[in-house]
């Protein structure tokens, strides 16, 4: 089962919650399974967007940053309309 903490103001919901060593992150009116807003799971992966991600940080959506993204290993996909 799930528990969860619901904290609430004038703009809202928000509720944290987990089972089996999950922390899950909810907001809205709605704080169900189906709303989660962003999970860690027992790996330590962060999902934004995904309920059981498989990589350190998975994002399901846009990403904007300000500043310098390093890594050892980049792979860039990026849409032919974008090069032009």
């Amino acid at each position: 089962s799930r528990t969860k903490t619901i904290f609430s103001d004038a703009f809202g919901r928000v509720a944290i919650g987990g089972s089996g060593n999950v922390i899950e992150f909810y907001t809205g009116s709605a704080l169900g399974v189906g709303n989660i807003k962003a999970i860690i799971n027992t790996d330590g992966n962060l999902g934004l967007g995904f309920n059981n991600p498989s990589q350190k940080l998975m994002v399901n959506g846009n990403i904007a940053a300000n500043g310098t993204i390093t890594g050892t290993q980049l792979i860039s996909n990026v849409a032919t309309e974008l090069l032009h």
